[in-house]
């Protein structure tokens, strides 16, 4: 879909902020990059949930980010 694509080449600072109840249900707003759910979270909310700082997240390996995603329900 061409609103997915316009969407996954933003820079994670330019994603819509959602809610994470949001985040974890079907269907998701059109403008949610499904394969970077996590940075469409608050700093805040990111933070208490991961308990880190995005920064500190994109640092991980991919399969240290892909468990936490799928441990949060943001997989």
């Amino acid at each position: 879909e061409a609103e997915q694509e316009r969407v996954s080449k933003l820079p994670r600072d330019e994603l819509k902020i959602y809610p994470y109840d949001v985040l974890t249900k079907e269907p998701l707003p059109k403008d949610v990059d499904r394969g970077r759910r996590q940075y469409h979270l608050s700093d805040e909310e990111f933070q208490k949930l991961f308990g880190m700082s995005k920064d500190e997240f994109g640092n991980l390996s991919q399969g240290k980010q892909n468990w936490e995603r799928k441990r949060h329900g943001l997989f």
